[in-house]
């Protein structure tokens, strides 16, 4: 399916933290000088009916080439349309062939710098994940970067939509140390031309501090990745570079925190989740003392609200579980397609597991002993009784898993 999608603030990826990043491209602006036929096309890629386009736009680029020849300019809008139709029907080979001909025909009509041909990067790269070439998909990403760099400069306000583009595609093929170089150059863009506290800044530092803790605490799904990235323009790291997330991270957020508070129209509840969030980071990092202080005053600043006092500290607050090993033993042919196991935890004052009963396991003795294996590296924010943290016994926790054709399996 093709689902066109906007090009979305920096800010946004910060709130997106392990979330999916939908791998499409800007859709087109729709021109008065598009022929009837075009406009109509459009309206039903819009409303799915690839099928038809498909059709349409094979008659349109005949009647064309009769008329003309095979690179006249008015080829591109019918020969996009077609790739279109194709990658919605699923035809990827098709629709990258489909794709590649209408750059071309751009290419010889506005020169091989010309930023026309970006929508049909972006829809190339689509089609080239699809058919899993994902380093094919990289390198379009990165030369529509390159472009769109090359168009506005350096360092300028009109390159951060360029930036946050590649950012969606870096994170989610998990190539975390490209989408800092990045988020740094978007934070000094957005320092120079926005006021301190603007929500763009902690926005950007948000999603900044997110690629740290997904490097370190996330959890990866197959066939992603396994290529190799860097932005166009940026100086490789040199040899003695170190990545320390922790104390990357802890002053991103430290920043954060001094911005909100900083800011006369934050609210307690706002300096209260800056709070959290660098407690919780100090946690992820075994650093207990420097933890509880921040959640104490988080604590403090939500006293007069009962119903956040209870969201946030009423009970555990996962913040790393870790998935078990994909691999498994040889299931019998009768066995469930899939499987779950579910345990009750023992969680310390301090957010670690320490004691884990299993209440369910279906297949029985299947996974069981991986997933309390990895249940005991979990950390969690712990419950808090009077401001102060406490042990919590028999805290649920669930894994769902598939078998997959190849002996593994696939959590959900």
């Amino acid at each position: 399916m093709v689902r066109p999608t906007t090009l979305c603030l920096l800010g946004v990826l910060a709130l997106q933290a392990a979330a999916e990043i939908p791998l499409s491209f800007p859709a087109d602006e729709r021109s008065a000088e598009d022929p009837p036929i075009v406009a109509a096309m459009r309206d039903q890629i819009a409303g799915r009916e690839y099928a038809s386009v498909a059709s349409q736009a094979e008659r349109l680029v005949a009647d064309i080439e009769g008329r003309t020849d095979r690179y006249d300019r008015t080829l591109v809008e019918p020969l996009t349309l077609l790739g279109d139709a194709r990658l919605g029907l699923e035809q990827h080979q098709a629709a990258l062939d489909a794709y590649d001909r209408a750059k071309h025909v751009t290419r010889i009509a506005e020169g091989p710098q010309s930023l026309e041909q970006l929508r049909l990067l972006y829809r190339e790269a689509v089609a080239l994940d699809a058919l899993g070439d994902r380093a094919g998909a990289n390198e379009r990403h990165e030369f529509a970067y390159s472009l769109r760099r090359r168009e506005h400069g350096e360092g300028n306000l009109e390159l951060l939509p360029a930036i946050n583009d590649l950012i969606a595609w870096y994170r989610h093929h998990y190539k975390f140390r490209p989408a800092q170089i990045l988020y740094e150059s978007a934070l000094d863009i957005l320092r120079e031309n926005y006021e301190p506290d603007d929500p763009r800044i902690i926005g950007a530092l948000r999603g900044y501090v997110d690629t740290f803790r997904q490097r370190r605490f996330g959890t990866r799904e197959v066939g992603r990745g396994g290529f190799r990235a860097w932005p166009p323009g940026a100086n490789r790291d040199p040899p003695w570079y170190k990545s320390r997330s922790y104390s990357r991270g802890k002053k991103a957020l430290i920043e954060i925190l001094d911005l909100i508070e900083d800011k006369t129209s934050s609210t307690d509840a706002d300096v209260a989740a800056a709070c959290l969030e660098l407690a919780d980071w100090h946690l992820l990092y075994d650093e207990s003392g420097l933890a509880m202080r921040y959640y104490r005053r988080a604590w403090s600043l939500l006293q007069s609200d009962q119903a956040a006092l209870e969201a946030e500290f009423g009970v555990p607050t996962p913040l790393y579980v870790p998935r078990p090993d994909r691999r498994t033993k040889a299931v019998d042919a009768d066995a469930p397609p899939d499987g779950v196991v579910v345990l009750a935890l023992t969680i310390t004052h301090r957010g670690h597991v320490v004691g884990r009963k299993t209440l369910r396991a279906e297949p029985h003795n299947i996974m069981e002993f991986k997933v309390r294996k990895a249940a005991k590296r979990a950390v969690y924010r712990p419950a808090f009784a009077d401001a102060d943290p406490v042990r919590w016994k028999g805290f649920e926790l669930e894994y769902r898993y598939e078998y997959l054709d190849d002996g593994r399996v696939a959590w959900r």
